[in-house]
């Protein structure tokens, strides 16, 4: 898989250290001078994966300004706050919320090795899952672009009918008839196809293995990753490696959405748990 990069903003010394020895052998890490170094990185292709941001109080204006530039530029880009606990007060909650930060991280109480680990694993995904989910819908109906948007959000969730449709404010029967009215598949099959599209996207673009992928998505085993893409690409992990595998994973579903022709007849459901399409 290709190396993470993580771009530290703000860090002082001792958090240099800290994140540094989290991060060994997980994640390369970068001490950025300001947003705009890294918002330039970006904007070249460089692979980072998130952006860990301290908030201490002689920076804090500073901080969320930067927050702020990198969300109006990447809006997907993962931002992790690092603060001290002792810092923390109504504003600052209040601020962080508004600030729409992946995650925050409390200094000398939740910034171990595997909790940071777990952390930047977590706020990559949603990253990912974004992009993939625009990726997905680019010219399809509000519907099913809503519908995928929430699906890949939640890609580590339990899903079914039921939670996704309380999830977009609809009934179950008013959902199933606007994506059939689109020509999608159905909620149950939207949530197949959203994991064989990630997985697709790790393993042709990140080239990351299927059992990484197994972590992220909390499935038992990558065997059965394996059998989904089987299912609903007829080809297995290894040979999406080769060539254009993300898209042509990606024209699959989109001919499914198009044509609203049956996926496979076999789905992932125990896997997934998602019951069949009522």
């Amino acid at each position: 898989m290709r190396e993470r990069r993580v771009a530290l903003l703000f860090v002082d010394r001792i958090a240099h250290a800290r994140l540094s020895e989290a991060f060994r052998g997980f994640a390369s890490i970068w001490l950025a001078d300001s947003g705009r170094d890294i918002i330039d990185a970006l904007a070249d292709s460089t692979k980072i994966c998130a952006t860990v941001v301290l908030f201490e109080p002689s920076q804090q204006k500073q901080a969320f300004e930067a927050v702020g530039q990198l969300h109006a530029a990447f809006p997907d880009h993962p931002i992790i706050g690092y603060v001290d606990p002792r810092n923390l007060t109504s504003r600052f909650i209040l601020q962080t919320g508004k600030a729409d930060l992946s995650d925050l991280v409390l200094r000398d109480m939740d910034d171990s090795r595997a909790v940071l680990q777990r952390v930047l694993q977590n706020a990559e995904q949603r990253g990912t899952s974004a992009r993939i989910a625009e990726a997905m819908t680019e010219g399809l109906s509000r519907d099913v672009r809503l519908t995928v948007q929430f699906i890949c959000r939640h890609l580590r969730e339990p899903l079914d009918v039921v939670s996704i449709s309380a999830g977009l404010g609809l009934s179950r029967r008013t959902l199933h008839s606007r994506l059939a009215l689109a020509g999608s598949p159905s909620v149950s099959e939207l949530v197949s196809w959203c994991r064989v599209v990630y997985t697709a996207h790790l393993v042709a673009i990140d080239h990351a293995s299927l059992s990484l992928v197994a972590t992220q998505l909390d499935v038992p085993s990558w065997r059965n990753l394996n059998s989904l893409l089987r299912r609903y690409l007829g080809k297995g992990a290894q040979q999406l490696r080769n060539g254009n595998g993300y898209e042509e994973t990606l024209a699959a579903f989109r001919s499914a959405c198009g044509t609203g022709s049956p996926v496979p007849m076999v789905h992932f459901a125990r896997y997934t748990s998602v019951p069949a399409a009522e």
